[in-house]
């Protein structure tokens, strides 16, 4: 969907290659058979480090602490694009609210211990913890965000 909204935001039409897996994607690109692919900082970062990959921007908002060298896509000359992966922890439906709170001051308090924080930025990941209260609006946005972009692209399910 990174590369939807790039097509619209640039006003082109890139090629979409479906790949099943990350794994299966690199080696195409490594070998000249892809021109680019949209990864997460996770996996890609150590292949840019080590010189295997040329990072051309990153899809947040702003630069990540990880690799501050490297530009955001709108810094690059697209602006308005921002694409990021982000991670939640959901429970049942019917969680008591109190046991809601007691894990979510749990994950936040983690998040904050140093040596978690350190690995976590290493892998160019930074972590926001928030309220349940939060997460539904971020989850209500993103889905209203990228229904646009769906649509727009024309994609269906398989």
């Amino acid at each position: 969907m990174s590369g939807e909204l790039f097509n619209t935001l640039a006003g082109v039409k890139m090629q979409h290659g479906p790949y099943k897996r990350r794994a299966q994607a690199i080696p195409d690109l490594l070998g000249g058979r892809t021109a680019m692919i949209f990864d997460n900082m996770p996996s890609a970062l150590p292949l840019v480090k080590s010189g295997e990959l040329k990072a051309l921007g990153v899809n947040s908002a702003q630069r990540s602490a990880a690799a501050p060298d490297i530009p955001t896509i709108a810094e690059a000359g697209l602006p308005g694009f921002e694409a990021t992966s982000w991670f939640a922890l959901l429970g049942p439906a019917g969680m008591p609210r109190e046991t809601q709170l007691r894990i979510n001051q749990e994950v936040a308090r983690v998040l904050a211990l140093p040596d978690v924080k350190d690995k976590l930025a290493m892998l160019g990941m930074d972590p926001s913890p928030g309220t349940p209260e939060a997460l539904m609006v971020l989850m209500q946005n993103e889905t209203a965000r990228w229904s646009k972009v769906v649509k727009a692209s024309g994609a269906k399910p398989d």
